[in-house]
């Protein structure tokens, strides 16, 4: 035995790196626990330093002693997760442990060393245990055990087979019974009330049901009839509800966990998408919540087995998490980290329905660049959408929440923005949205081009490029015989009289309002501008003529 010790500290938040693990080797958290409810009380995230490589997980629920599997040192690292100092005692067991299950009422350990071909055990209360050979099985791969007869089943991946014998401690030489399965059985539980066996066949992508033995002496009992239930790409952990009889499944290669009821004849398969490579699957039977270690990620994926459409909230548990367990008293759900030697802990997501920031939107303006970025939480994060037509050259991204684009015309719409994420109803606000035109904008104030009496006079008060504007003269006069185009912000006619007109020009749009104060001198008819010669012509005044009128 060797002890060393630890304290809790928050999990740190990593990225994972990690290559394909073969699920036959490291098929850890394989336990179905069943047990009080998950607990209230509150406590903070932990990591605990156990060395090795840590794959499999158990816990007992009456002392919260945690075991861990370490296959890297053929050991199993046992420590108190309710302790915040927390000592890790060693135990040796058999070559490359990769599974491990608590019998709670008989107070035994035991573990599947794959490489030796044997099952271990050692007495769960031992302060320093030492572990013996149960059973010897070709490569066992996945453990399980049925609380309500002690019997214990272990599968061989290279067998095909699942073994059972009584794990009592009064047991003496234990009576092995073998049932034949699918290929390369890795995972395996055992729904105690219902009576069934459920097993995960990697190469085949099944699982196979059988009833589970009543008792230790049915030996000349007639073997069982075998149920196969095709399920996803490489399954691999399984765990079992007692109370719904729900299967959660967890499939290795395509990042997906199945569901179905062990109970029915021809069960019906349902698919919820969680992490990368989920490799190990636990249940909570109070809260019924399963948890699925995702073991190329840094997550543990967790949802409501019995929901129709659950939320899949994660939880973060270290990098890599490979073996999974939980301590429905303490309410503490543990994850194996393997490639950085520990074990972290903490309590499970509560989910909350989304909500959205009741935020209004700023004005946009036709062709300025517009961006907004709505905000809603809620747990799991939810998703986005819009409903309603947005303004020409606007659009909404529903991954950022991010409302953008260069409007092309004004408008005024309202949109409807949806938060959805299954842990209640979905949030909605309605937002209205006005594009304005850009202010308009007008001839700089001061003295216009001259006009003279009888002749045809335009002048554009709005400089080309300049946004659309209603015109009005909203001071002075303008000369006889001119007038203002509303629509077009424009000048024209034939001036009456010669003289000087003082007067003012307002632009308005749904941008704002400008204001220009002008004056036009009208020319006598007949000869010339009015002005000097050559002045107002191209070249501007010539040497010995005389100052230039304004205007000219």
């Amino acid at each position: 035995m060797k002890t060393v010790t630890t304290r809790t500290a928050p999990t740190r938040t990593t990225v994972a790196h990690a290559a394909f693990v073969c699920p036959a080797l490291l098929v850890g958290s394989l336990l179905l626990s069943v047990g009080a409810p998950l607990g209230a009380q509150a406590f903070s995230s932990s990591f605990t330093h156990v060395g090795g490589t840590p794959g499999a997980v158990a816990v007992d629920s009456t002392t919260h002693m945690v075991f861990v599997a370490d296959s890297s040192s053929d050991e199993v690292a046992l420590f108190d997760g309710s302790l915040d100092v927390q000592p890790v005692t060693r135990v040796k067991v058999g070559s490359h442990p990769v599974a491990i299950v608590v019998d709670e009422g008989a107070r035994r350990v035991f573990v599947a060393d794959y490489d030796s071909g044997t099952v271990s055990t050692f007495d769960a209360d031992d302060p320093d245990p030492t572990a013996v050979v149960a059973i010897r099985v070709d490569h066992p791969s996945g453990l399980a055990l049925d609380r309500s007869t002690h019997l214990v089943y272990v599968t061989s991946s290279t067998t095909n087979s699942v073994s059972s014998f009584d794990g009592s401690p009064d047991a003496g030489t234990p009576a092995i019974r073998s049932v034949p399965v699918g290929q390369e059985p890795v995972g395996i539980a055992v729904d105690s009330r219902a009576g069934v066996v459920a097993v995960t066949n990697s190469r085949d992508n099944t699982v196979s049901l059988f009833a589970a033995r009543t008792s230790a002496t049915d030996g000349s009992a007639p073997a069982p009839v075998i149920t196969t239930v095709w399920v996803g790409s490489s399954p691999s952990g399984i765990a079992i509800d007692p109370t719904s009889h729900t299967a959660v499944v967890a499939n290795l290669r395509d990042n997906t966990a199945s569901r179905f009821d062990v109970t029915l004849p021809a069960p019906v398969v349902s698919t919820v998408a969680v992490g990368r490579a989920p490799l190990a699957v636990t249940i909570d039977p109070g809260t019924h919540y399963a948890f699925v270690g995702n073991s190329l990620g840094i997550t543990v994926s967790q949802f409501t087995v019995t929901a129709a459409s659950p939320p899949i909230l994660e939880l973060p548990l270290g990098k890599a998490p490979h073996g999974v367990a939980v301590d429905e008293s303490l309410g503490k759900v543990y994850a194996s980290n393997s490639l950085n030697e520990t074990v972290s802990g903490r309590a499970p997501v509560v989910p909350e329905a989304p909500w959205i920031f009741a935020d209004s939107l700023h004005a946009a303006t036709v062709g300025v660049w517009y961006s907004h970025v709505f905000e809603a939480r809620g747990t799991p994060s939810p998703t986005l959408s819009l409903r309603g037509d947005l303004p020409d050259g606007m659009a909404f991204d529903a991954a950022t929440g991010q409302l953008f684009g260069t409007p092309t015309s004004e408008a005024a719409v309202s949109v409807t923005l949806v938060a959805h994420n299954l842990a209640g109803p979905d949030a909605t606000s309605t937002f209205g949205l006005v594009v304005n035109q850009k202010p308009p904008s007008l001839t700089s104030s001061g003295t216009l081009r001259t006009a003279k009496v009888g002749a045809a006079y335009s002048y554009h008060l709005a400089p080309t490029g300049s946004a659309p504007a209603k015109c009005s003269v909203t001071a002075g006069t303008l000369p006889s015989g001119i007038t203002l185009s509303a629509s077009e912000c424009s000048l024209a006619g034939k001036p009456r009289a010669a003289g000087t007109s003082d007067f003012a020009v307002t632009a308005f749009n749904s941008g704002g309002t400008t204001t220009g104060s002008y004056e036009i001198v009208t020319a006598p008819a007949g000869g010339g501008t009015g002005c000097p010669d050559d002045v107002g012509r191209a070249g501007g005044a010539v040497e010995g003529v005389a100052e230039a009128k304004p205007g000219c």
